[in-house]
């Protein structure tokens, strides 16, 4: 989910915090900065409040990497909040397969 995904959910979505949280990202992005992760994992959480799980999905494969030899854990904290929500939303709808495989 690049810049131009983020400006495509601002003119999707009419959601204020979805725009908003979208905005945020659209103009600066990078996962080494703990505040735009933070960004996106609430962006994440609101896009499961409306039920656009398929957007969630590709916020997922922004933060589906290795772990590091060091953590930083303002990061990691928020990119660990986003695989848990990605994992209860695979058992949510019966796909624990997915679940133990991509989580």
């Amino acid at each position: 989910m690049g810049n131009y995904q983020f400006e495509e959910l601002i003119l999707k979505y009419k959601e204020k915090n979805i725009i908003k949280l979208s905005k945020k990202l659209s103009k600066s992005f990078s996962l080494s900065k703990s505040k735009d992760v933070a960004v996106l994992c609430e962006l994440a959480y609101w896009l499961y409040i409306y039920g656009y799980e398929d957007e969630i999905v590709d916020i997922y494969s922004l933060v589906n990497i290795g772990l590091p030899i060091k953590v930083n854990f303002d990061i990691w904290t928020w990119i660990l909040s986003i695989w848990g929500l990605q994992a209860y939303i695979y058992e949510q709808n019966g796909e624990v397969i997915k679940k133990r495989y991509y989580c």
